[in-house]
Parts: C-alpha cells; sequence; structure tokens
C-alpha cells in the first residue's frame, strides 16, 4: 500500500469543514486504548475499497453484469428499461460518483 492509501484522514486546523476536533478526538489515548481509532481505521479502509470496487464497476463502460443485476433488481413499472438505457444510467451515475470523489472528507465513524 501506498502512503496515500494508508492516508486515514486530512485534518486542517483551520478549515472546520475538516471537523478537526473530531478527528483529533480519535487520537486520545481513551480512543486507541479501547480500539475506537482502530475500528474507526478499518471502516475507512473498507469504505474506500469498496468505493474503489464500485466505480471500476461503473467504468469505462459498465460491467455487463451490473447491467443485469440492475435489470433484475427493477420493479415492474420500470421493467421496460433497455440495458442500454440502463448503462448509459449507470455511466451518469459513475460521472457522478468521480466527480464527488474530489470532494469527499473521510469521516470516522461513531
Amino acid at each position: 500500500m501506498s502512503l496515500i492509501e494508508n492516508r486515514f484522514f486530512i485534518v486542517r486546523i483551520t478549515d472546520p469543514n475538516t471537523k478537526p476536533e473530531r478527528h483529533l478526538l480519535l487520537l486520545s489515548r481513551e480512543n486507541v486504548g479501547n480500539g475506537n481509532l482502530q475500528r474507526a481505521w478499518e471502516d475507512a479502509l473498507a469504505d474506500r475499497q469498496v468505493r474503489e470496487a464500485a466505480v471500476r464497476l461503473f467504468s469505462p463502460e459498465p460491467d455487463r453484469r451490473l447491467v443485469n443485476l440492475v435489470k433484475k433488481t427493477l420493479d415492474e413499472s420500470a421493467a421496460l428499461l433497455t440495458s442500454e438505457r440502463i448503462r448509459e444510467s449507470l455511466s451518469r451515475i459513475h460521472r457522478q460518483l468521480i466527480s464527488q470523489e474530489g470532494t469527499a472528507v473521510s469521516e470516522p465513524n461513531d
């Protein structure tokens, strides 16, 4: 794993949007000792890995298995959607995921 892959969270003390007090609290002796820091790290790592897998399913063109799964899970009112229409929709969703990726701030769980 590279240094970037090991990064847990980024905190800027001067930027309240990064929630510095919440992140720094995780580093307290109590949270380290009772495993809260470890659990938060494991959750963040799992979330990042699942997100990366989901993004791969969407790109560069949505995986055929994902298209078929979506088609199978649609209710009757949407059952008329073609595979092509689903693929186009998944491509739009993929672009949304990618655009949000750069702005997301990793937050530890409570």
